[in-house]
C-alpha cells in the first residue's frame, strides 16, 4: 500500500515537470524507509499514519492540478470535476480501510453467526 500510493505521489508531483535523480531516489527511500521502521518497530497506527500522509499528499497534489487548469479550456470543467473525483474516493477508501481496522473482529463474528453458504468468498479472514 505504501509503495503503490508513493507511486502515485510520484506521478502527480512529476505531472508535467522533468524528473530529477533526487526526486526518484526520494521517492524511493520514503516508502522504503517506513516499510523498515514499521518492520523494526510494527505499530499499526505508524503505518496507517503514514500511509494517510501519503495518500492526502497525493489528494492534495490532485486538487491543486485541478485548479490551475486553465479556465477557458473547453476540458476544464470534466478535468476538475474527475479530480474532485478522485480526491473523494482516496480519502472515502482510506476512511473505509480505517473502518475495516477498527470493526474487523466484530465484522468476522458475526459473519460466523450468519447462515450462508460458505463458498471460498467468505473463508478470508482480516
Amino acid at each position: 500500500m505504501i509503495f503503490a500510493a508513493m507511486q502515485s505521489l510520484y506521478c502527480v508531483i512529476t505531472q508535467g515537470k522533468p524528473t530529477t535523480l533526487t526526486l526518484k531516489l526520494g521517492c524511493a527511500f520514503v516508502p522504503l524507509f517506513i516499510s523498515v521502521t514499521y518492520l523494526l518497530f510494527p505499530n499499526p497506527v505508524y503505518h496507517q499514519a503514514a500511509y494517510a500522509a501519503i495518500t492526502l499528499s497525493v489528494a492534495w497534489k490532485q486538487y491543486t492540478l485541478g485548479k490551475a487548469f486553465p479556465h477557458q479550456s473547453a476540458l476544464h470543467k470534466e478535468t476538475l470535476y474527475m479530480l474532485k473525483s478522485g480526491v473523494v474516493l482516496e480519502i472515502m477508501a482510506f476512511a473505509i480501510w480505517n473502518l475495516d481496522n477498527l470493526f474487523c473482529e466484530g465484522i468476522t463474528a458475526w459473519r460466523a453467526r450468519v447462515p450462508v453458504s460458505r463458498s471460498s468468498a467468505f473463508q478470508t479472514d482480516c
